[in-house]
């Protein structure tokens, strides 16, 4: 279980009307909904390894328990004033400065967001587009000190002059971004010998002969005419191979 992870989510217009240079504290984003929660992702848990975050989990699983027991003993305002400076060390754990997504609410603006923009004193430049968020007209941009070596790990070494369909690189790139957990290197491979068996299944044979010149197929059985569409009733028969040739790993 990972901790849960916020970034800005703003409109392009709000950029525009800062002249691309936005201040925005996470209180205020939070206000204005503009502070969204993401699931964990490839590019999230490489931007904690660039930013040496190592146990943010362990840390955000210990505030959340000293917040619930403070909250448990008497109201005051020496609790209140610690509970309150928590929630702002979790929020510094959890967001991430170096990821954040646009709204475009014109042509324009996305052409200007591309060239860069800043926001609490970062800059930042395009990533990608994800499948669902071009739906959206949102796309993905990260901070400047990060974005190089990003975009040098979602390439993983791919021949950047061989000519590709653009939409398709796209939406290979966008998996990095997708929610997912990583998962333990297996210790070894278990590799069993083949087997194969026999069933009877019912099929539907799709004909696109005339009606009248269906014939019957060698080793297909028997069928009736039906409009193009014959059933027919096959007998899969495998013999069970056993090589004892092969053995396991």
């Amino acid at each position: 279980m990972t901790c849960q992870k916020y970034i800005y989510k703003l409109h392009s217009r709000r950029l525009r009307k800062a002249k691309w240079n936005l201040t925005l504290p996470i209180s205020e984003a939070r206000r204005n909904d503009e502070l969204i929660s993401l699931a964990d992702s490839q590019v999230l848990r490489w931007l904690d390894e660039l930013n040496g975050i190592t146990d943010a989990d362990e840390k955000a699983k210990a505030l959340k328990a000293e917040i619930r027991r403070i909250r448990k003993d008497q109201n005051s305002l020496p609790n209140r004033r610690a509970v309150k400076k928590l929630y702002e060390q979790l929020d510094i754990l959890q967001f991430k400065p170096d990821y954040l997504c646009v709204i475009m609410d014109r042509e324009k603006d996305y052409y200007r967001a591309c060239r860069g923009f800043t926001i609490n004193g970062i800059r930042y430049h395009r990533l990608l587009g994800t499948n669902g968020g071009v739906k959206n007209e949102t796309i993905v941009f990260v901070s400047d000190r990060h974005g190089p070596e990003l975009r040098r790990r979602i390439d993983n070494g791919r021949d950047p002059s061989m000519e590709l369909v653009p939409a398709k690189l796209e939406a290979y790139k966008a998996l990095t971004c997708s929610a997912s957990l990583p998962v333990s290197t297996p210790r070894g491979i278990l590799v069993v010998n083949d087997c194969e068996t026999e069933f009877l299944s019912d099929i539907v044979y799709i004909n696109d002969e005339a009606e009248g010149e269906w014939r019957r197929q060698e080793g297909m059985g028997h069928g009736h005419d039906r409009g193009g569409d014959e059933v027919h009733q096959l007998r899969h028969r495998h013999e069970r191979c056993q090589r004892p040739d092969r053995q396991p790993l």
